[in-house]
């Protein structure tokens, strides 16, 4: 099939991606028609271009003009790719038998050598469970946090803030969407990616609408990116600062924000950047190896533009 144009390239995506025209335009924010206008040639080109490549998981130079390859690769990887050994104390997700009442369903992996698969998670003040189990189970993670820095540098005020968003859970056990394993990722069977699907929320990394793809078998090294499942099944994403037998040192990005427009020099470098979180309640540490910036193909996620824009040229 001859794919010179951009109207053939773009049908043969969105066909091979088994999306409608319908679908494709509500997912990128336009209107049926102007993704129509596209594919008959009837526009030469437009501005949610690379929109609309990250839904249907291409490239957006190949699909713009034709040039390198059709599948989407990783933009950026976060940590060293490695295939090292798995950490021997971390382990996978809460077992089902030991998960305890209210908590959010684990996420189930089978190994596809060929994809990865992709998980949409949210924060957990959205989380579709009875109100009194949501907010006993947000009560036990603040209450973790507190416990863990009582007595430290970071104010009771502070480790508030701290815990108000950045609180996030998989929103289903079967995967969403899949996207192309990188080769860092080969032969590791449980490998996963998540799409943190909400604006509102900040992260200590700022991974929201952004493929974060995640290695439980890469042993976390000090400053990587990481994943850090509460027992819960719900999780932090932060960069690794430290760790003691009892203990992990986590990187805020809103303590080294403080820190960073902190005017007093001085009292800027006797500030903390860092939060500690005891050991007892966390069940693994993941490593965040690389990030796609796409969309997963799925209706959970929320478009940021949810009302057609007419005239998309």
């Amino acid at each position: 099939m001859a794919e010179d144009t951009l109207a053939a390239r773009l049908k043969f995506a969105r066909e091979k991606s088994g999306i409608s025209q319908s679908k494709l335009g509500r997912l990128v924010g336009i209107s049926p028609q102007a993704i129509q206008s596209l594919e008959s040639g009837n526009s030469a080109g437009s501005k949610y271009l690379a929109e609309i490549a990250g839904t249907l998981g291409v490239e957006a130079t190949w699909l713009a003009t034709g040039e390198g390859k059709m599948a989407r690769r990783p933009r950026r990887d976060i940590s060293e790719p490695s295939l090292s050994e798995p950490a021997d104390d971390l382990e996978f997700f809460l077992e089902e038998e030991s998960a305890d009442d209210g908590s959010l369903p684990p996420v189930r992996t089978s190994y596809n050598p060929a994809q990865v698969p992709v998980f949409v998670c949210e924060s957990l003040r959205r989380a579709r469970m009875p109100k009194k189990a949501k907010e006993e189970l947000q009560e036990t993670i603040f209450e973790w946090v507190h416990a863990s820095n009582s007595g430290g540098d970071v104010p009771k005020k502070v480790i508030n803030d701290l815990c108000k968003y950045p609180i996030f859970y998989v929103t289903g056990n079967s995967p969403d969407d899949y996207v192309p394993r990188p080769h860092y990722l080969n032969g590791q069977v449980e490998a996963y990616a998540v799409y943190i699907n909400d604006s509102s929320s900040i992260s200590t990394l700022n991974i929201n609408h952004s493929i974060a793809l995640v290695s439980p078998h890469k042993r976390p090294d000090f400053g990587d990116v990481v994943l850090v499942w509460h027992k819960s099944n719900t999780f932090f994403v932060s960069k690794l600062a430290g760790e003691t037998p009892d203990n992990i040192m986590l990187e805020h990005s809103i303590l080294r924000d403080k820190m960073i427009n902190e005017p007093d020099f001085e009292k800027a470098l006797e500030m903390t950047t860092t939060i500690t979180l005891d050991k007892s309640q966390i069940k693994s540490i993941h490593t965040v190896m690389g990030l796609e910036f796409g969309t997963p193909r799925t209706p959970k996620v929320r478009v940021m533009r949810p009302h057609p824009r007419e005239g998309d040229e």
